[in-house]
């Protein structure tokens, strides 16, 4: 159970230990919990797996670049999210944050922070993730999957970056 438990962190599919020994059948949630924490630093050594922590600021440069080269009819400089957005960075640095969450949804809470502490429009960030995503031209046709991608990208956004 504890290699299934590792495997489920290094795919990114989180699960608190706690959700995850509420569903074996065998032993005590304490003493599966103990087992799994324990065995996890010897099964990463005899793998010699090599932890990474990913940072968010390329993904947000990327975001940058799209946002200049998609969104030409902007009526502000996209460079002037930079300040804030490096001021959000700081506090998640602070924080757990680049633990709890991909780098790339950190790069977008960032760039959503960058955009209300300029007073820009939410739908700014919304036509951004349309383009990026390539829905911009069907929005309410056949793409609601990535509809609903957008939304929940949204969501993600406002509740990580307060």
């Amino acid at each position: 159970m504890a290699c299934f438990y590792l495997a489920m962190k290094v795919e990114e599919f989180y699960v608190t230990i706690d959700e995850f020994v509420g569903n074996l059948k065998s032993g005590t949630p304490e003493q599966n919990t103990t087992r799994i924490l324990g065995l996890e630093p010897e099964i990463m050594r005899a793998l010699r797996y090599q932890i990474t922590i990913h940072c968010p600021y390329r993904p947000f440069e990327g975001h940058l670049m799209e946002m200049k080269t998609r969104m030409l009819l902007l009526n502000f400089n996209v460079e002037s999210i930079r300040e804030p957005a490096d001021q959000f960075f700081r506090q998640a640095l602070l924080s757990d944050a680049m633990l709890m969450y991909p780098p790339s949804q950190i790069a977008l809470a960032a760039l959503k922070y960058g955009l209300d502490s300029l007073d820009k429009s939410p739908d700014v960030l919304t036509e951004f993730l349309q383009k990026l995503m390539g829905v911009e031209d069907d929005w309410k046709g056949m793409h609601g999957d990535a509809l609903q991608t957008i939304d929940k990208l949204i969501n993600r956004c406002t509740l990580s970056s307060y």
